[in-house]
């Protein structure tokens, strides 16, 4: 297989200790021993189907520079110390590396001609057939990746809903928490009991306040000296944020283990940071 080009990895050139223990010398003959194992059988020091002997191989490398004649003894012997190649049964030196890049190269060569990696090929395939066909369908709800199409119930099925809903999906989207196929459903349950009017406002309102859940605007008013519970999200929110607190302080003023004597103020705010995510833990247990 001859190749107009070698794939050269530079940082596993540079990342290779066997080649880092190699001379300035030694490198430079094997990126030329690289060069001539891309124009025969690719990864093999061969030339017509016979390996290139250490006399042919300088022969082929002299006159880099003054001096080099009967260095190429020397220098093979010294890439092989390191194992930076390999000898096949006939004793003709190989690169691993190149030997591998081409048989995955006829591998995928051998894919081309059939089209295409034939597993990949298979789940397409697979995937097409089961694709419902359908004609002149209902509005769906298949605007979020890994949800089935879902019927809008008709009482929603008006403009202004489907304009909420896309913004709802996208919401969700840029929090990085998509709607699921049975979030869906049980939302679409509920909106079809609370009436479009009622829904839209939902969608509005919990979009504008960044939430994750669907919650009416009047689900926020709370009764004077009596504030609603946290929700466990926004508990979970807050243990977050109180342990990263605490694992900065300990990390920070550690010494064999624990935060010494001689830092008073780092042992009273890591004190007061275990006692808040301690209660937070406990009122996360009742909820």
């Amino acid at each position: 297989m001859k190749m107009p080009y070698i794939q050269f990895y530079v940082r596993d050139w540079m990342m290779s200790l066997d080649l880092r223990r190699c001379s300035y010398a030694a490198r430079g003959l094997w990126i030329e021993m690289m060069c001539l194992m891309s124009m025969d059988r690719y990864g093999f020091l061969e030339h017509n189907g016979q390996p290139i002997n250490e006399a042919e191989l300088e022969a082929l490398t002299i006159g880099l520079s003054q001096g080099d004649k009967g260095r190429v003894k020397g220098l093979l012997a010294e890439l092989e110390l390191q194992k930076v190649f390999s000898r096949d049964a006939n004793g003709c030196i190989y690169s691993r590396r190149m030997v591998a890049d081409g048989e995955k190269r006829q591998m995928f060569k051998e894919y081309g001609r059939h089209g295409g990696n034939p597993k990949l090929v298979k789940r397409v395939q697979k995937k097409e057939k089961n694709k419902p066909i359908t004609q002149n369908p209902e509005p769906t709800l298949g605007l979020t990746p890994g949800v089935n199409p879902t019927l809008i119930p008709q009482d929603l099925n008006t403009p202004e809903f489907i304009e909420a809903w896309k913004n709802w999906v996208q919401h969700r989207k840029e929090i990085k928490k998509p709607l699921t196929e049975k979030s869906v459903e049980m939302q679409m349950k509920e909106f079809a009991a609370w009436g479009a009017s009622k829904a839209i406002g939902a969608i509005k309102h919990t979009i504008k306040m960044g939430w994750q859940g669907i919650r009416c605007p009047d689900e926020n008013k709370q009764q004077l000296g009596k504030p609603r519970k946290p929700f466990p999200n926004e508990i979970m929110e807050q243990l977050k944020e109180l342990r990263l607190q605490r694992a900065t302080i300990f990390n920070r003023y550690e010494e064999n283990g624990r935060i010494p004597d001689s830092k008073p103020e780092a042992q009273k705010t890591h004190r007061e940071l275990c006692a808040k995510i301690s209660a937070l833990e406990t009122e996360l247990r009742t909820l």
